[in-house]
C-alpha cells in the first residue's frame, strides 16, 4: 500500500471533541465478541447483548467490516495529530470492506492471540483519514492500552466531521502502536458496535 498523504487539519488546526453517552461498556464488548469468535468456530452459536448500545440495534458485523491490513514504520517528521502515527513508531494501515454506519457507532480494539486487549508502551491510538489523507476522527490512548474503552473512549472529530457523519469504504484506519514492533504477535483488530450497533465484529488478524 502506497504511503498516505499528510492529513490536514480542520478549521484552526483543532478538532472538537465528543463525549456521548456512547463511552460505556466498550471493554465488555470487546472481550465479549473475542469469545463469541472462539465459540462461533467451535459451532456454538451465542447472543451477545449490550447495555451500552440502543434497544433495537443492530449487529456491527452486518455493517462494517475490515479490508486489508498494512505494517509500517511511521515515516520521520510524521506527529500523531496530522499523520495519525508518530516518527519512528509503528502503525497499521488497515482499509474497509463494508461500512454501513455512523462515526458515532463504531469504536475499535487490539486484541492478543489469548484475546486479551493489547498493552503497547507508548502507543497513541486511532485515527481515520479519508483518501487524500484528510484527518477525519481520531481516539487518544493514554495508558498503553490499545482498545477506546481503556480510558473511556471518544472519537475527536475534524471541522468537517461528526457524531453522525458517515464511515465510508474510502476511509482507512490508522492504528499506532507505539514503538515495539508488532509483527508476529498475533495480534488483531475488532470493530466495536456502539449506538445504534451492537456487538463487534470476529477478530481480524494483522500482519
Amino acid at each position: 500500500m502506497p504511503e498516505l498523504p499528510n492529513p490536514v487539519r480542520g478549521a484552526g488546526g483543532r478538532l472538537a471533541d465528543d463525549r456521548g453517552p456512547r463511552r460505556s461498556r466498550i471493554l465488555s464488548v470487546l472481550l465479549f465478541g473475542v469469545v463469541t469468535a472462539s465459540l462461533l468456530a467451535l459451532g456454538t452459536v451465542v447472543v451477545l447483548t449490550d447495555s451500552g448500545t440502543q434497544p433495537g440495534a443492530l449487529a456491527i458485523a452486518s455493517n462494517f467490516a475490515f479490508a486489508q491490513s498494512n505494517g509500517s514504520v511511521c515515516p520521520a517528521g510524521s506527529t500523531f495529530s496530522i499523520e495519525g502515527c508518530a516518527a519512528t513508531h509503528y502503525r497499521y494501515l488497515i482499509t474497509i470492506a463494508r461500512a454501513s454506519v455512523e462515526f458515532g457507532d463504531v469504536a475499535f480494539g487490539i486484541t492478543t492471540s489469548s484475546g486479551s486487549i493489547y498493552t503497547a508502551s507508548e502507543a497513541l491510538g486511532f485515527t481515520i483519514v479519508n483518501a487524500t489523507g484528510a484527518l477525519l476522527v481520531q481516539a487518544a490512548i493514554t495508558d498503553g492500552m490499545m482498545s477506546m474503552s481503556s480510558t473511556g473512549w471518544s472519537w475527536s472529530y475534524a471541522a468537517s466531521t461528526s457524531v453522525s457523519s458517515p464511515v465510508l469504504t474510502s476511509y482507512i484506519l490508522i492504528v499506532d502502536l507505539g514503538t515495539t514492533d508488532p509483527s508476529g504477535l498475533g495480534l488483531s483488530i475488532v470493530a466495536l458496535g456502539m449506538g445504534t450497533e451492537s456487538g463487534s465484529t470476529a477478530p481480524i488478524p494483522l500482519p
